[in-house]
């Protein structure tokens, strides 16, 4: 395992990790420097039934923001493909830095 994954939204809805996962992973409260949060509609249909939100949250890029709220998930490398594949072109995952200076993923706007 490389470095956490940081979520802060559908991915940390229990029944969209299980389908996903196979299982509920444990979480770990962080806060991500450098972003904020905006939202973005999902047209997705296999996303949207998923989650059962059609409105999602994104990050963007933002040094001046307040840190964002979330929680980390260590993922197996399967497991952070499916979570790969879950989301949809708008979001990539890119390397990023917790208010604690860990490194971490996180799915951040294209």
């Amino acid at each position: 395992m490389e470095r956490p994954l940081f979520i802060y939204g559908t991915l940390g809805i229990e029944h969209v990790q299980q389908a996903l996962f196979g299982r509920k992973v444990p979480m770990r409260p962080a806060q991500l420097l450098g972003y904020a949060l905006t939202t973005i509609e999902i047209e997705n249909e296999l996303v949207v039934s998923l989650s059962g939100k059609s409105t999602h949250r994104i990050l963007v890029p933002d040094a001046a923001a307040s840190p964002i709220e979330g929680h980390l998930l260590d993922l197996t490398e399967a497991e952070l493909k499916a979570a790969d594949d879950y989301e949809v072109p708008d979001y990539r995952r890119t390397e990023a830095k917790t208010c604690d200076g860990e490194s971490v993923w996180a799915y951040v706007a294209v």
